[in-house]
C-alpha cells in the first residue's frame, strides 16, 4: 500500500505538481493565518511549535487533491452499468395524406376505408344503387389502365392530371403528389361535372389553385342550355316516336302477361344458379387475381347470359373487372347485396308481368336496406333481369 501510495505520489509530481515550487510567500501567508488564530493562546513560541507541522499540512492538501483529480479521471462514474452503443434512430417515413373528399355528389355515401400495403382508398357507393359508386386512392405502384383511352387535363400550376376512360360507365382521373399516384375512379352514370368536382374539392384542400374550376363552369353553363333548349316541347318527330315506344311496350307487357308463370322456388333456383357460377368463376384465379379462363369481359359474361339478362351482368361486373394485356384480371372488392335463404321475403307478380322478390337486410358491410331481384320471360325462359338494393 505505501509502495502503491508513493508511486501515485512520484507520478503527481512529474506530471499534475511539476513545476510546483511552495514559495518564502505561500510560506509566509500559512504562518501568518496560524498567527491571527492562535493570537492570545500560547504566544509566540507556541506559534513557532506549530509552523513546520502547518507547513507539512498544506503540502498534503494540495497532493491531496492532485491524486482526487488524478482518480476521478481514470475511475468510471459510479453506479454507471456497461457502456451500451446507442443504434441510431431511423426517420420514419412520412404517411400519405388520404383526406376525405369536400365534395361528396347527391346520393352518394362513405362506405368503408381500405388499406393494404401502401394502397390507401376511400369508398362511397350510390345509396339508391350500390353497383354505382366512387373512389379516391392513393398508391405507390403506377395505375394500369393501358386499356383505356386517355387525354391529359392540366389541374393547378405544375400538377399535370390524366383521364382515363376504359368503359361508358368507368372512368378515372390521375395524378401525381406526396410520392403517390392519387386517383379518383368512378364506375356507373356519374356525370364528368361531379368527377370533376371531385377532384377540385382534393387539390383544393391540399393546397393547390385548381384549373379545374373554369371546366366545372363551362360544363355547368352547357348542361343549363341543353336543359332550357328541351323545355319548350317536343317535335312532332319526336311525339310519333314516344307514340311508337309507348305502343312497343304495350306489346311487350301483353307478351308477358300471356306468357307462362314462374314459381317462387323456380325464381329462387334462378338465384342460387346464378351465386353458384359466380363462386365457380370467382375461384378461378391465378396471380394477382388474373383469370385462368377468361380473356376478356365478353368471355366472362358468357358464363351467365343463359339465366341472366346481358345488361345486368355488364352492370354488376363490368368495373369489377379489368382487361389488361396478358388477360383479364377481377379487382377485389366487396360483394354486392344477395338474397339471404332462410329469411323473410315476398313474391309477387308486376302488372307488366314481371315477377319480383324483395328482402329486407341490415349487416354491418351494407347497413339497412331492401334487396330486389326480378324475374322476367324473354325467348321462352324465365330469368334474372335485375339484381340489387333498392
Amino acid at each position: 500500500m505505501e509502495k502503491d501510495l508513493k508511486k501515485i505520489k512520484d507520478q503527481m509530481h512529474n506530471e499534475e505538481l511539476a513545476g510546483f515550487v511552495f514559495t518564502n510567500e505561500m510560506k509566509r501567508n500559512v504562518i501568518s493565518k496560524i498567527e491571527m488564530k492562535n493570537k492570545g493562546k500560547g504566544g509566540i513560541l507556541k506559534v513557532k511549535k506549530w509552523i513546520p507541522v502547518a507547513i507539512t499540512a498544506a503540502f498534503l492538501i494540495v497532493s491531496s487533491a492532485g491524486i482526487y483529480k488524478l482518480t476521478a479521471m481514470d475511475s468510471p462514474p459510479q453506479n454507471a452499468g456497461p457502456s451500451v452503443e446507442t443504434p441510431p434512430v431511423e426517420k420514419e417515413e412520412k404517411k400519405p395524406e388520404l383526406i376525405s373528399p369536400a365534395y361528396i355528389p347527391e346520393g352518394y355515401i362513405f362506405k368503408h376505408t381500405r388499406t393494404k400495403d401502401e394502397v390507401y382508398e376511400h369508398v362511397y357507393v350510390n345509396e339508391a344503387n350500390q353497383e354505382e359508386f366512387f373512389s379516391y386512392r392513393m398508391q405507390k405502384d403506377e395505375p394500369d389502365f393501358n386499356t383505356a383511352s386517355s387525354n391529359n387535363i392540366p389541374l393547378a400550376s405544375n400538377l399535370l392530371g390524366s383521364k382515363f376512360e376504359a368503359e361508358e360507365l368507368h372512368t378515372a382521373l390521375v395524378w401525381e403528389d406526396e410520392g403517390y399516384y392519387q386517383i379518383v375512379e368512378q364506375g356507373g352514370a356519374m356525370s364528368e361535372v361531379d368527377l370533376l368536382k371531385i377532384v377540385d374539392s382534393i387539390i383544393t384542400e391540399k393546397g393547390y389553385e385548381s384549373y379545374l374550376k373554369e371546366d366545372i363552369a363551362e360544363l355547368e353553363a352547357q348542361l343549363e342550355e341543353e336543359n332550357q333548349e328541351s323545355e319548350p316541347g317536343t317535335t312532332q318527330h319526336e311525339d310519333q316516336e314516344n307514340d311508337a315506344a309507348v305502343e312497343g311496350e304495350d306489346k311487350v307487357i301483353e307478351q308477358e302477361t300471356t306468357g307462362p308463370s314462374i314459381t317462387e322456388s323456380e325464381a329462387i333456383n334462378l338465384l342460387k344458379k346464378f351465386y353458384e357460377t359466380e363462386d365457380k368463376v370467382l375461384r378461378d384465379f391465378g396471380d394477382e387475381y388474373k383469370h385462368q379462363s377468361y380473356q376478356t369481359k365478353e368471355q366472362f359474361y358468357q358464363e351467365f347470359t343463359g339465366f341472366m339478362k346481358r345488361d345486368l351482368i355488364e352492370k354488376l361486373y363490368h368495373y369489377r373487372l379489368e382487361e389488361r394485356g396478358d388477360g383479364l384480371y377481377h379487382l377485389p372488392m366487396d360483394g354486392f347485396v344477395v338474397f339471404q335463404e332462410g329469411k323473410p321475403y315476398q313474391f309477387e307478380k308486376e302488372e307488366n308481368g314481371q315477377y319480383s322478390l324483395t328482402q329486407s337486410y341490415d349487416s354491418d358491410l351494407h347497413g339497412k336496406g331492401t334487396f330486389q331481384a326480378t324475374f322476367s320471360y324473354q325467348n321462352g325462359e324465365w330469368i334474372i333481369s335485375d339484381h340489387g338494393s333498392l
